[in-house]
């Protein structure tokens, strides 16, 4: 059996899983309302605490057989969820995108 931990935002590679190995995946969130990386923020933000799932992966983005699921309270504000020692900001995903856009454009002229 595999076992994947990765950080938010990693995706297990597809030939990994239609291999025939299902990863056991252990989510920071409550699958399936809350899929993808940054799911530990949306049931905090609106059930006011975080949920863990945990799941043989398949090759879709959080699906496969779901085993158990447990919630936790919201940590406190002293606590950095995503483990950072320091800061590290992230551009917002329709700014990447326009600014990938814009270089693929220039690149035609």
């Amino acid at each position: 059996m595999i076992i994947f931990s990765g950080y938010s935002g990693q995706i297990v590679k597809v030939p990994l899983i239609n291999g025939g190995l299902n990863p056991l995946h252990i989510h920071a969130g409550w699958l399936p309302e809350y899929r993808g990386s940054t799911t530990i923020y949306y049931s905090w933000l609106l059930e006011g605490r975080c949920g863990v799932s945990a799941l043989l992966m398949n090759g879709g983005i959080d699906t496969g057989l779901f085993f158990t699921h447990q919630y936790y309270p919201a940590p406190s504000a002293s606590i950095d969820v995503d483990g950072e020692e320091q800061t590290i900001y992230f551009i917002h995903p329709v700014l990447k995108y326009l600014a990938l856009l814009s270089k693929s454009n220039q690149s035609q002229k």
